[in-house]
Order: C-alpha cells, then structure tokens, then sequence
C-alpha cells in the first residue's frame, strides 16, 4: 500500500492562507517517488501527499513540517 495523505491547515482569511501556499508552492513537486499538490479552498490550505513508499512519505512530511515552522518562526502565522 502507498503512503498517502491529506493535510488541512486552517486559517482565519483567505489572504493568510494564500500567504504560505506562496511560499510552499515552489516546492510541490512530482518525482518518481512523491507526488505533491497544494491547493486554496477559502481560508484553508490543503496539502496533499502521495508517496511511492514509507520513507519518501516521511521525508516529505518532515519538509513541509520545517518550512512551516519555519515560515511561522518569522511571523508568517500569526
């Protein structure tokens, strides 16, 4: 079975939300091993994972993870 997954991350404006799909966009991706797609829906971010195997799916998740902590470090998310 393939590792699949859909994150949702709410926010209060479509505005805030559309703020972090801009800085994660340059990262979604298609490889042979994970297939990334983002997208706005209102004030949610949605993000979705599809990966060939556990690992890329972890490695994946821990990405995203560290870049929107790190977009919430500087503020981004208030």
């Amino acid at each position: 079975m393939k590792p699949k997954s859909r994150l949702t991350f709410s926010f209060e404006t479509h505005n805030e939300a559309a703020a972090l799909g801009s800085v994660l966009s340059p990262e979604v991706k298609a490889d042979s091993r994970v297939k990334t797609m983002l997208e706005i829906k209102d004030s949610q971010l949605l993000l979705t994972i599809n990966a060939a195997d556990r690992n890329a799916f972890r490695s994946t998740v821990n990405s995203y993870a560290r870049w929107i902590r790190l977009y919430d470090d500087i503020g981004g998310i208030e």
